[in-house]
């Protein structure tokens, strides 16, 4: 199972832009420390992340339902 997911991330991953990218990364870098240490983010910490992605959100950096539909249509 954990294949399956390694190759549906790598196919996502080629879709996106270079600032989607670094959004992605963001976001993942934020579960490691979490992972590691096996602990919760505090709650200041989610509303700090919650904030920046609204401001990625509200900046234009998403890519819509229809968007995605047709980037699957081209596999």
């Amino acid at each position: 199972m954990s294949q399956v997911i390694d190759n549906e991330l790598q196919r996502y991953i080629t879709l996106l832009n270079l600032s989607q990218k670094k959004s992605i990364l963001a976001v993942i870098k934020t579960f490691l420390p979490s992972i590691e240490k096996n602990e919760r983010i505090s709650r200041e910490q989610y509303n700090i992340e919650i904030a920046e992605a609204e401001q990625r959100m509200n900046g234009g950096d998403f890519l819509t339902q229809e968007d995605v539909e047709k980037e699957v249509a081209k596999w």
